[in-house]
């Protein structure tokens, strides 16, 4: 170690250092030899005198990362010798530890609230499959636009991103930050920090995006940081961090949308990734944890699925690992901590215990300066510089505070300035929570101080941003109370406010005074006092006003964010940001639930259901799980079930399966206690406990009636299958032959299935119950346990679910010798828990682990549903035939689904083309190409769209795609590949006759359109012009000339409401215009450009002058079409799609247009002043492309055809959506949900 003669001859050894006065009195030293004072050290770095005295005087030290100030004030005293300054550096951290806390050389695995970084990664464990899909995101979307990573605060994703994706991108140069308090300084050293590294190597991780919108700023640097991380997304890769109530702040930024919507979402850890978190980081470091303590810890976080509880986990951990010994972390070490809800405010509330009376006050107002008071959401943590925190007063009592809670990690520090470690403290320390709540206007009043001091500074001192009148009086009233709150620099700045206030008014006072006239004086007191109260009541209402608004966006964004697990409360959660402020982001989240199958809440427990079974009358439902309760619910009512009576108790354990007798009479619930229960409910309302069935030593994990409800099969963990005769509960006997246990057992006439844990399906023909005959060999297929099965009703179909997330399908045409369909359903990404067929046995329901169901087609294969849970699906079926699917979940609650809810899924291909008539429900679907298929439905039910007649199929060349309905609905008009086109007459809907085919020309037919008197039918196709036909006399219908000049394909044609004008969308760019007034003499008016790319759809306004067009090039133009020859474009194009422009229309009362593009969304938007369009809402409940839309001719509704096979509907109305919420939502939200999701309001549900 190298030493330095001081001024008395006395060797300086840094290793020597273990107090804070031997390091105060080493920099004194190097201080003096330099001839330098403490103010010409704190002048030369900028820091406060108080700060560095502090330092030279041994009372405090530098936080840990600040190892720049050591640095700086060593090279200010002249000092280059690196090894001293290293040294130095070294004893700062060294003599920081506090007595107790475990050696440098010993490893601590859990980083408490603080995040896991880069050399943390070994340590980082629970999120592979998380940092495997964002891998995948940065392979896949690299280099093209930025890469959102969105969940809520507490779920891991700082750490995911630091200790995950960047050690993970082996070979690239990945470079960390965050926006910070100065976000555009923050990028541009970020971006410095890549030298020379070839740009394909370059990944740029942004942690913490949301602090940008936390910044003071009037909008500038936020649109600015944005443009910049836009550009170099086109370089570099970037991936982005983002709390998730930050998302609508985000998306107000169109060039954001793409990337919200293929954002990476991080959910809640899985009870596995739990498990590997706390189990793994422990293995590592070589230390075992008691038995049960990682289920306790599991049971602790798991409950409420709450993700802000990960971080209180981390703290409870890193205490817990403080009290260890012998290499054993036991569960009263983690008791001893306070637990998970305690051990953070424990660790809080033990240091600031430890403080003096005056030291606890000045941590009372260190903690409220790093807290950010957000009206609009939960309190954020805030990063304050050391500047901030100077009161020129106890600096020294402040920084001896503040070493105390970084040294518990519940507070951080580096060089730019101090911020809580993680943001679960401020809900966590009840101390700090009653600090806040306890004046929560004054913080908010404190903190518009201290940014108004921080821009008097920032503007060197301009009298422009010195505080005056309202303000300044509040801020003045605030301070008489709260002197000791402020720093120094927002003394001198209320100082300074105060004072040119008072020169002001005693200028206006000697003004005044030169006044002759009193009255004069007089009035205009009273007219400033009136223009003050207006003010004033104006500035109320539009803070409110705002307020509101934010508040309506962000519940909107929660609703769009929970559609995808919790459909119900989404649902809520929708109508309540509506009735708070109809924003544009409202009014699309309550629209997108009408699209979806309205689903009904049965909240019952906080606990996990098992199993559920419905009545064969559908009347009643019992759930049961792990609270070894069964509740009934009275579901006559579908939209509004009831809990009927106290719950059946008896089971002393968890009870996995419920089963009703096909008669409605009896119910039989059995689980881990192994006892069969049997209830006669035929009085719901005072069920009798009629029997119980004893035998099996083992757990009972599926029970199945007989059809005539005399048999009774349980699936036992000792491998058998009992039946039982209950009418007189007798065993009739043991059925064997799995090798594992008999998860599932289903019954169908004479049939027996079962599955079980040996991987394998058993038949059985139970004619004679008491000599079970087994069928054939066991089937085999599924890699997995089996913990489904299912017989359809007229046994035929076997189905079997597996822990390999497949289900299994067989043919029992021959039951000794079942076919196995080659091919599995296998889109579940999780454990296949459930199964049921429809009572026509052509639909299949299947629930899983990674809380899906989904309800399969099985004649087309394919998924026609997939209805989200909170947590894994344990039970489901059907009822109403195939209308209704109740299920159960692990959150406690079971759910009614109606099917199809607003679509119609029975298309197999992209759907192209819809049409409606001018009146009626009659609507006809044409998916053409690959299906070759046009279908009529009645959608006079838009939940409930039903088939009109069978599909038709062309009588050629397959359809194309193109369809329309004549306006009377009695003429269904379709086109072909060849250019053909069929005319059939539906005067019976049902039994469609081709009257007549018109020939084509070779080329494919695009679109039609209809005159007003219904007697011209105009032809788009890919020959570059627009066919027509008199068509008033179907039997003889006669060519009309046809137009021409189009330099590429007519994708779209329009007429006019008078039927004057035709024109016509082509992907020559342009929009072409005829008069056609007279069919036989069609005249060119005008073409219409402007556009940069094919234009794809035109539609004339029914009620105006109006003609809209739209485009692949994004966008869509209006024109006022009063003189058709003369068109004159209206209002700026419409933006927002992210990509083509496919389909548009008008709705009938000529005031809203809707968009549907291929970025899978379709916008409204409000032309009613077609200069000046308004956007009402971005619908996004398509999942892929969005190709054709049309109103409903009623105009209540909007219908449009996807790229995902399906017909979507669209209630236009939210009032009419809110009526459909209300009626069918089941149990409302609950105040615990409300404090969760609506923190800020009153407890008022929207129903």
């Amino acid at each position: 170690m190298a030493a330095v003669e001081s001024n008395n001859h006395q060797a300086l050894d840094p290793a020597q250092i273990s107090t804070k006065a031997q390091f105060g009195k080493a920099l004194t030293v190097i201080r003096e030899q330099a001839g330098l004072t403490v103010r010409d050290v704190a002048r030369q770095l900028g820091i406060p005198n108080a700060t560095v005295g502090g330092y030279f005087a041994g009372k405090t030290l530098p936080h840990p990362g600040m190892t720049r100030v050591v640095a700086g004030i060593l090279t200010t005293c002249g000092v280059d010798d690196e090894v001293l300054v290293e040294g130095l550096i070294a004893a700062v951290m060294r003599v920081r530890r506090s007595p107790g806390r475990p050696a440098a050389a010993t490893t601590v695995p859990f980083r408490g609230l603080a995040w896991f970084d880069r050399e943390h990664a070994e340590w980082f464990f629970g999120r592979e499959d998380l940092i495997q899909r964002l891998v995948g995101r940065v392979a896949e979307d690299g280099g093209h636009r930025p890469i959102l990573v969105i969940g809520p605060s507490g779920v891991g994703k700082s750490s995911a991103l630091r200790a995950g994706l960047a050690p993970a991108l082996r070979g690239a140069a990945v470079v960390v930050t965050n926006p910070g308090a100065q976000p555009l300084s923050a990028l541009v050293d970020a971006v410095a920090e890549f030298g020379e590294t070839h740009r394909s190597d370059r990944v740029l991780i942004v942690d913490q995006f949301e602090e940008l919108f936390t910044t003071r700023d009037n909008g500038a640097v936020h649109k600015q940081f944005l443009d910049q991380i836009l550009d170099l997304s086109r370089h570099h890769t970037v991936v982005a961090g983002l709390r998730a109530d930050f998302y609508g702040e985000l998306a107000r930024y169109g060039e954001f949308v793409t990337s919200l919507e293929k954002a990476t979402v991080v959910g809640p850890m899985t009870s596995e990734q739990l498990r590997s978190a706390i189990v793994e980081p422990a293995k590592k470091a070589g230390v075992d944890l008691e038995p049960g303590l990682v289920e306790l810890l599991i049971q602790e976080v798991s409950p409420d699925n709450d993700e802000g509880r990960l971080p209180l986990l981390s703290h409870a951990l890193r205490e817990t690992w403080q009290r260890h010994s012998r290499n054993r972390i036991t569960i009263a070490d983690y008791r001893a901590t306070g637990g998970l809800q305690r051990a953070v405010a424990q660790s809080a509330d033990a240091v600031f215990a430890s403080l003096n009376d005056v030291q606890q006050q000045i941590a009372r107002r260190l903690f409220l300066r790093l807290v950010h008071i957000d009206v609009r959401g939960a309190d954020t943590r805030r990063k304050v510089s050391h500047l901030e925190l100077i009161d020129g007063r106890d600096d020294a009592e402040q920084s001896e505070v503040l070493d105390r809670f970084v040294d518990q990690r519940l507070v951080m520090a580096d060089a730019d300035g101090v911020m809580i470690t993680h943001e679960a403290l401020i809900q966590a320390w009840p101390t700090l929570r009653a600090w806040i709540d306890a004046d929560r206007v004054g913080l908010r009043t404190h903190r518009q101080l201290s940014t108004a001091a921080e821009s008097w500074q920032d503007s060197s001192h301009d009298p422009a941003t010195l505080l005056r009148g309202g303000p300044l009086d509040t801020a003045s009233a605030w301070a008489e109370d709260h002197d000791t709150d402020m720093n120094s620099l927002e003394r001198q700045f209320l100082a300074a406010s105060s004072q040119l206030q008072k020169d002001e008014r005693d200028a206006q006072r000697r003004r005044v005074n030169r006044l002759r006239s009193l009255v004069a004086v007089l009035v205009v007191l009273i007219l400033l006092s009136a223009t003050l109260v207006v003010v004033l009541q104006r500035q109320r209402a539009d803070a409110q006003h705002d307020r509101d608004l934010a508040a309506s966006r962000d519940l909107a964004t929660r609703s769009r964010l929970l559609r995808g697990t919790d459909r119900a409360v989404a649902a809520q959660l929708a109508l309540t940001a509506y009735r708070i402020a109809p924003t544009p982001e409202a009014r699309a989240s309550l629209m997108d639930i009408s699209t979806e199958p309205a689903v009904t809440r049965l909240v019952g427990v906080d606990e996990v259901l098992q199993g559920a079974a419905v009545t064969a009358s559908g009347r009643l439902l019992a759930a049961a799980g792990t609270d070894k309760n069964i509740r009934l619910w009275d579901i006559t009512d579908r939209a509004r079930p009831h809990q009927v009576g106290p719950p059946l108790s008896g089971p002393t354990d968890t009870v996995f399966t419920v089963a009703f007798s096909p008669d409605n009479q009896l119910l039989a619930a059995s689980g881990a206690d192994t006892a069969i229960r049997l209830w006669n409910v035929a009085d719901p309302a005072s069920p009798r406990l009629v029997g119980t069935l004893r035998h099996a030593q083992h757990t009972v994990y599926s029970l199945a009636f007989s059809a005539d409800g005399r048999l009774l099969a349980a699936g036992d963990a000792d491998n058998t299958v009992r039946l039982w005769d209950v009418r007189d509960a007798a065993l009739i006997s043991t059925v064997t032959g799995p090798t594992g246990y008999v998860q599932s057992v289903a019954l169908s006439g004479h049939i027996l299935a079962a599955g079980s844990a040996d991987h394998t399906v058993r038949l059985w023909d139970v004619s004679d119950p008491a000599h079970a005959v087994a069928l054939g060999a066991p089937l085999n297929g599924p890699h997995g346990t089996v913990f489904a099965v299912a017989l359809a009703a007229d046994g035929q179909t076997l189905a079997a679910g597996s822990s390999d997330k497949s289900v299994y399908l067989w043919h029992l045409t021959d039951m000794h010798n079942p076919v196995q369909d080659p091919k599995p359903l296998a889109t579940a990404t999780g454990w296949v828990n459930t199964l049921a067929f429809s009572p026509r046995g052509d639909q299949l329901a299947a629930g899983s682990s990674d809380n899906q169901v989904r309800v399969w087609d099985l004649a087309a294969h394919k998924v026609v549903q997939t209805l989200p849970h909170p947590g894994p699906v344990t039970a489901a079926g059907f009822l109403d035939g195939d209308r209704t699917v109740f299920t159960a979940a692990a959150d406690g609650t079971a759910r009614l689904w109606s099917l199809p809810g607003g679509a119609i899924t029975d298309p197999s291909n992209s759907v192209f083309g819809v049409a409606y008539p001018d009146h009626g429900s009659l609507l006809a679907v044409s998916s053409g190409r690959a299906d070759d298929s046009v279908e009529l439905w009645d959608t006079a039910d838009r939940e409930h769209p039903v088939p009109v007649g069978a599909p038709l199929t062309s009588p050629g060349q397959p359809f194309s795609g193109a369809v329309t309905l004549d306006r009377v609905g009695r003429t269904l008009i379709t086109g072909s590949r060849d250019g053909s086109v069929q005319l059939w007459n539906i005067t019976q809907p049902a039994n469609p006759l081709l009257v007549t085919t018109l020939p084509g020309d070779g080329a494919l037919v695009e679109s039609f359109a209809l005159s007003p008197d219904n007697r011209v039918l105009a032809v788009a196709g890919d020959d570059h012009a627009v066919r027509r036909w008199d068509i008033g006399d179907l039997n003889n219908v006669t060519a009309l000339p046809t137009l021409t000049g189009p330099k590429n394909y007519v994708y779209n044609v329009a007429f006019s409401p008078d039927g004057r004008t035709l024109a016509a969308a082509s992907a020559d760019t342009t929009v072409w215009l005829w008069d056609v007034h007279d069919p036989a003499l069609a005249t060119p008016l005008q073409v219409l450009d402007g556009f940069h790319g094919y234009v794809y759809g035109v539609a004339f306004s029914p009620r105006g002058p109006v003609l809209a067009a739209g485009s692949a090039d994004k966008t869509v133009r209006m024109w006022n079409m009063a003189d058709p020859a003369h068109p004159a474009e209206v209002g700026p194009p419409i933006t927002g799609p992210s990509s083509y422009v496919y389909g548009i229309a008008i709705s009938p009362d000529g005031r809203t247009l809707a968009i549907g593009s291929t970025d899978n969304s379709v916008r409204l938007v409000d032309i009613t002043d077609p200069t000046a369009p308004v956007d009402l809402a971005t619908l996004t409940g398509s999942t892929e492309a969005v190709f054709t839309v049309s109103f409903t001719p009623d105009g209540s509704g909007l219908v449009a055809g996807t790229a995902e096979r399906r017909v979507r509907f669209w209630t236009v109305d939210p009032e009419q959506v809110a009526t459909r919420v209300c009626t069918s939502m089941g149990s409302g939200l609950t105040q615990a949900e409300w404090r969760r999701y609506v923190p800020d309001r009153p407890y008022a549900p929207p129903c």
